[in-house]
């Protein structure tokens, strides 16, 4: 995996994650990592999923989660993860209970 830190996500993304979040049962600082698509190409081998739901794009663009609304940022990392891992993305998670249907191989929101 590679680590980062909650730091960096709230520098890249724009968002309030600099303390970020404890674990719910240890109350320790949650471990966070970059996206990993040798991960998610194993994941998808191995279990055939029919849809794909990518969550925390907010991590990605905080700008989706405040605005509800995707944004250019979030819309090319899309494109880009679906080009690495040669699947359609169906859904995104946006922030807490938020998903946003995408309709095609490219982001159509």
């Amino acid at each position: 995996m590679d680590e980062t830190s909650w730091k960096d996500i709230a520098l890249t993304s724009g968002g309030p994650w600099q303390a970020g979040e404890l674990t719910s049962v240890t109350q320790r600082l949650r471990r966070v990592g970059r996206f990993d698509d040798q991960i998610v190409v194993r994941a998808i081998m191995t279990n055939q999923p029919h849809r794909i739901v990518m969550n925390h794009l907010d991590q990605v663009d905080y700008n989706v989660a405040a605005s509800n609304k995707m944004t250019d940022k979030a819309s090319e990392f899309i494109v880009q993860v679906q080009d690495r891992i040669g699947r359609r993305i169906d859904t995104v998670g946006t922030g807490e209970q938020v998903l946003i249907q995408i309709g095609s191989a490219h982001v159509d929101i």
